[in-house]
């Protein structure tokens, strides 16, 4: 419980990678499912760091939304099917980064 919790405290990449890497040297291996809470965590702090209020993974689509000033932006786009975490991750960050300009 307490790394679940810092993993939702965690405010930049490298806390999250610190923290994985912690996780990793006290316990080895980790499970698939530690692994995607890994990849998730990641996820939500670029997407917060970018400005993004709101971020919802759901099967096949990614909805993300922004404030600025009154107004929200909100967009959804088809996920294709993902080989990994890691892939996932990759590919978020690549819609939210291009899609912060």
């Amino acid at each position: 419980m307490e790394i679940y919790q810092r993993l939702g405290d965690a405010l930049t990449l490298k806390e999250v990678d610190t923290l994985w890497h912690e996780v990793i040297d006290r316990f080895g291996i980790a499970p698939e499912p530690a692994i995607w809470l890994y990849h998730l965590s990641r996820i939500r702090v670029f997407a917060a760091q970018r400005g993004y209020t709101h971020v919802r993974l759901e099967s096949a689509s990614l909805t993300y939304e922004r404030k600025k000033g009154n107004s929200v932006t909100t967009n959804r786009v088809l996920l294709p099917r993902t080989k990994s975490p890691q892939d996932l991750e990759t590919r978020i960050f690549s819609i939210l980064n291009d899609a912060s300009y």
